[in-house]
């Protein structure tokens, strides 16, 4: 039995109590001498403030159920609002705004640590999104990781008679051919909010990982995936980014633009292993994993977490796309983690 069960038993049985002590004192007619009145106004006493006590763990619990919390295998968890409640402007200015990172134009804060501003990036249409998918690398890291994607499989943009195109031309070609589908078209419009909260970190892939990575990427060649791994560097950024993404009034009504299908179409990473997802109409989280072994940074060689938690949140006219990237390998102390998980939790919406 839980702590609400407890609490709603004992406020139900002190209740009982209370009205039976009501009922004998104004049924009963004789005089009472000082000694008892003070031990009826002690029993008074004490019975409300234990019901005082009950009804506060009860309205605790209502409080907590009205958030979402996802906890992922390794422990860390996010809570949000079960359901975001899109404020007025004016309602932001009542906080200390030199905390927050907030944009009028796009209808959103977070919350920065504190006595910090760092540089946060604002990226317009597809070029965010292609930076992002798959793997949190920079660009010039994207010709090497595009030859292990999934995504070269629904997207020939990626390959060309069987050899990886180069990124501009696949960037040039992703362009192209989402201006006729209608979520590319939805990308080309979405603005991306970057904050990297940390420097680039190099990562190098061992001969070893040859296996993970065939299981990873799907790659069948193992002379490709031996060389491949042999040469493969990338460098992860630990980030927090909201995506936001505008909807037409005819997107608001079609059924093609739910909040599943943005889910499907924008956010889901096919590489990573969803380890817990939880969604209603209006909301969905998610906290997933990619898991690198034989990696090599620095000195070490280790297996290494990329945790990602998303959240999509719904409201008329915008869909709100809130993601961080995170490897508490590279974050002993547990401070990067700290601040993006402040973040992440005090986003809010506004209008």
């Amino acid at each position: 039995m839980g702590t609400f069960e407890i609490a709603i038993y004992v406020l139900i049985g002190l209740g009982t109590i209370l009205a039976f002590v009501t009922y004998r004192l104004l049924s009963e007619d004789k005089k009472r001498n000082k000694r008892d009145v003070r031990k009826i106004n002690a029993i008074y006493v004490y019975i409300i403030f234990f019901m005082v006590i009950c009804q506060v763990a009860i309205l605790d619990h209502f409080s907590n159920n009205s958030k979402i919390t996802v906890t992922n295998m390794d422990g860390r968890s996010i809570s949000v609002a079960n359901r975001k409640i899109i404020l007025p402007w004016d309602e932001f200015f009542h906080e200390d705004t030199t905390q927050f990172y907030y944009s009028k134009e796009d209808g959103f804060s977070f919350r920065l640590p504190e006595g910090i501003r760092p540089e946060i990036e604002r990226v317009h249409g597809f070029d965010a999104y292609l930076k992002g998918v798959n793997f949190e690398t920079s660009p010039e890291n994207m010709d090497a990781f595009l030859s292990f994607s999934r995504m070269k499989m629904a997207l020939g943009c990626l390959v060309s008679d069987y050899q990886e195109r180069p990124y501009e031309e696949a960037l040039t070609c992703f362009r192209e051919s989402t201006g006729i589908s209608k979520f590319g078209s939805i990308l080309k419009k979405s603005v991306s909010t970057k904050w990297e909260v940390a420097a680039p970190i190099k990562i190098g892939l061992e001969p070893r990982s040859r296996p993970m990575l065939a299981n990873i990427f799907l790659l069948t060649d193992s002379n490709a995936t031996d060389s491949s791994a042999n040469s493969l560097s990338l460098s992860f950024i630990p980030y927090f980014g909201v995506t936001v993404f505008e909807r037409s009034e005819n997107e608001t009504t079609d059924p093609a633009f739910s909040l599943a299908n943005y889910f499907i179409s924008t956010a889901a990473n096919l590489i990573y292993d969803v380890e817990k997802l939880v969604a209603d109409e209006n909301n969905i989280l998610m906290a997933s994993k990619l898991q690198l072994k034989h990696v090599h940074f620095g000195s070490k060689t280790t297996t290494l977490d990329i945790h990602r938690w998303m959240e999509l949140v719904q409201q008329e006219n915008k869909v709100y796309l809130i993601e961080i990237a995170y490897s508490p390998q590279l974050d002993p102390r547990g401070m990067i983690w700290d601040d993006l998980k402040q973040a992440f939790e005090s986003f809010k919406c506004y209008h």
